[in-house]
């Protein structure tokens, strides 16, 4: 018999029992501080951000005829990246576009011991602090894996984790831009 090595890896039970095994009283309280860099783009740096974000290597000549941007800007644009951004490479082991993506905002006084058991999912997960609450973006793959989520959610909540969250789900997502 032939097995998905996603099924062996990243299993979906497994990284819920694991979840689940970690719920228990929070125990101090903590900020996860990750703060987001302001951009203080233009027009142009956006649209060559929109054009070099689903591939960073792309041939940047044509892409830049496409803009009616010179390589000079573009050179510049590049050269001060590092001063406002920073690559993280994600983890989607059947592929983005095949991920339901969903945004929390959790009221908590438990930063990052919520974002360590959410962050157990067999995917990336994006975590930063927007003052006492935690930004929490979540992908899953299929209805039963959301349905999952949830139930672990409102367990966390049940335990004290978090006292109210605002929940939103991408419909259509263009990660490729």
């Amino acid at each position: 018999m032939i097995t998905n090595s996603y099924d062996n890896k990243f299993n979906w039970n497994q990284c819920m029992g694991k979840m689940q095994d970690a719920v228990s009283q929070p125990k101090e309280k903590s900020i996860l501080y990750e703060e987001v860099p302001f951009l203080p783009w233009g027009t142009k740096e956006w649209m060559l951000y929109r054009k070099f974000s689903p591939n960073v290597r792309a041939k940047c000549l044509s892409l830049l005829r496409e803009c009616k941007i010179r390589f000079e800007y573009y050179r510049k644009w590049v050269s001060l990246l590092p001063e406002f951004t920073y690559i993280q490479p994600g983890f989607y082991p059947v592929g983005i576009d095949n991920y339901l993506v969903s945004d929390f905002l959790f009221e908590t006084l438990y930063q990052k011991q919520l974002a360590h058991i959410l962050g157990m999912l067999p995917s990336t997960s994006l975590f930063f602090s927007v003052g006492n609450n935690l930004f929490a973006r979540l992908c899953v793959l299929t209805r039963k894996e959301k349905d999952d989520l949830f139930s672990v959610i409102f367990q966390l909540r049940e335990e004290g984790f978090f006292k109210s969250f605002f929940y939103a789900s991408t419909i259509l997502s263009d990660f490729g831009g």
